[in-house]
This record gives C-alpha cells, structure tokens and sequence, in this order.
C-alpha cells in the first residue's frame, strides 16, 4: 500500500444514532478530470452519503486538484493522494483498499469516477440494513449509457444482453455464490453494491494483482460468507457512461486479469469445496477463448497449452 497524504484535514467524530446507517462512498480516480465534478455531485445529492473518499491513483492530468477543490468546498469530501504525483497509478483495487482503510461510517459504496450515482441511490438499501442485521450486501441495477452508436456496437459485441442494464436476476429476492459464480443470470455492478464495512474488511479487501475483474473477485469472496439481496431492477441505482476510455476495452489486459482470475477461483472453489458444476465452469472458461460467462470459439493450440500448463499447477498443489 502506497503511503499517502492528506489533501484536507477532517475532524473525525463518532456517529449519533441518526447517522448511524450512513454510508462511506469511495471513489477513486486516475485521469478523470472531464468526469470527477458530476460523480462527486451525484453522491452529494444522496442523504445517506456521510463521507466521500477520494483517492488519487496517480493521476497526470488536472484531477488532483479538482479533488482538493472538491475537498476544500464540501466537508463530506475528503481527498487522499499518493505523495509523488508523478508515480505510476497502482490500479484501481490499490485505490479503493486505501479508500477502504479511511472508512468511518458502517456501510461502504463505490462509485467509478466517470460514472454516477442515481437519485435515491440508498433510500431502499438503508433501510434493508437497518431492518434486518443479517444483511450484509444489497445491490441494484446499473445502467449503461452510451457516448455514441459505435460505443454501444462494441459493447454489444463484448457483453451482448447486458448492453443497457448491468443486473443479476435472481430467483426471490437473494442471490447465492452459485448463482453468481455461473453467471447465468447476468453480473452485479460494483456501482450498486453496498456492504456493511465489517463485512468486506472480513474477505481481504481487493486484490491488488488483478487489474481488471477485481470487483468480480471480491463479490465472490463476499458471497462465500453471506448471501446478497437483491432490490428490484427498477429503480437502477447508478449510471454507467460508457465512452470508450474505459477500462474494458482494453482487450490485452482484460484478457490477462480474466485468466489469472479464473485461475485463482479454479483453485479457490476447490478449496471451498463448491459443486463440481462451478468448478467446471470456471475451468472451462479458462480454457477457452471467450468471456467470464459467455460462449465462444476454442483456440486448439492455446487450449492446449493452457490446459498442459493448469495441469502440471493443479498437480503441483497436491
């Protein structure tokens, strides 16, 4: 973890009894100066918001300073940065774990900082928690807008049904980690997803390793340990903007963290002793050329290599 310092200093103070269920919104950033003022806005507007973490990913552009702006403007905003601001970005799961470790308030939110929150972003999801202390994650639907038709044609192509809603379709109002682990029903958004902090400070964090599908990793291990609930599709609870910078068009490392991530959780849902359908699931993604939970084509040559190589690991771990 970087060491960091402090872009506004905070008085902390413990909550009383009416904020009790308010929530800590982390958002980190890297080069997003064209986006940063309308996140932080739209976690604003929310009543439940008690904090919002900024953190600094080693941006070059002018984001830094618009964040200690924010941070000087709205004391709800606090704003963290890596000391050398020409240092290399660290990836989002570094950022967030360091948003993570600043929390004060008992549930935590995340908003990716060219996106934003809807209104009433917590009025249902609060109350879950408050009205229930088994509750530990509650998530929503996520939209996705467009920047233009060819944007959403490459989409298309990527994700395919998911290309205006980003939402898990349980069956009743929970989803389990089987369900999420297949993926059949579709994928949880880490902007709708709210966690009590105990919680997620339980499963480890973020993995800093993988750059790309660490949110995908961490919902995971979150479902190891408590059962998700599910609020209906409608109202969605964030918005997606989708302009072609984002980190999911970049295929190469996309591929990567896919394949590294798919090998940990091979070897995480057989140490978890989870049905044999899981792991086949995870293993013949692997081997595979095609996405997390979609169908595709095989690559023979790299299949087998791919498959020689998992072979001699799983017998190495014996």
């Amino acid at each position: 973890m970087c060491s960091l310092k402090v872009g506004v200093l905070q008085v902390s103070r413990s909550p009383d009894h009416h904020e009790a269920m308010k929530v800590s919104v982390i958002i980190p950033f890297y080069n997003a100066a064209g986006f940063l003022m309308n996140a932080v806005k739209s976690a604003l507007d929310q009543k439940e918001t008690g904090e919002i973490i900024l953190v600094d990913d080693g941006s070059i552009d002018q984001s830094g300073i618009l964040a200690g702006e924010l941070a000087q403007k709205h004391h709800l905003v606090k704003f963290y940065q890596h000391p050398d601001p020409g240092r290399p970005n660290l990836g989002p799961a570094a950022a967030r774990n360091t948003g993570i470790s600043m929390v004060t308030f008992p549930l935590v939110a995340f908003l990716d900082a060219d996106d934003q929150y809807l209104s009433h972003r917590f009025t249902r999801t609060v109350e879950l928690f408050q009205s229930n202390e088994n509750i530990q994650v509650v998530y929503g639907a996520t939209l996705n807008e467009f920047k233009s038709k060819a944007l959403r044609q490459t989409y298309k192509k990527i994700y395919g049904s998911e290309i205006d809603q980003i939402y898990l379709n349980p069956s009743g109002s929970q989803s389990t980690f089987a369900s999420l682990a297949l993926a059949k029903n579709g994928f949880i958004h880490l902007n709708s997803l709210t966690v009590r902090t105990s919680t997620l400070k339980k499963v480890g964090l973020f993995n800093e390793s993988l750059r790309q599908m660490q949110d995908t990793d961490l919902i995971l291990r979150l479902a190891l340990i408590s059962e998700f609930y599910a609020l209906p599709p409608v109202p969605p609870l964030a918005r997606r903007i989708v302009h072609g910078t984002n980190a999911v068009f970049n295929r190469k490392s996309a591929h990567e963290s896919r394949l590294k991530f798919l090998l940990i959780w091979i070897n995480k849902s057989r140490e978890v002793r989870a049905p044999l359908e899981t792991t086949f699931h995870f293993l013949r993604s692997y081997l595979g050329e095609h996405p997390f939970s979609g169908r595709g084509k095989f690559n023979m040559i790299k299949t087998f290599i791919r498959k020689f190589t998992l072979l001699i690991r799983l017998l190495l771990k014996r």
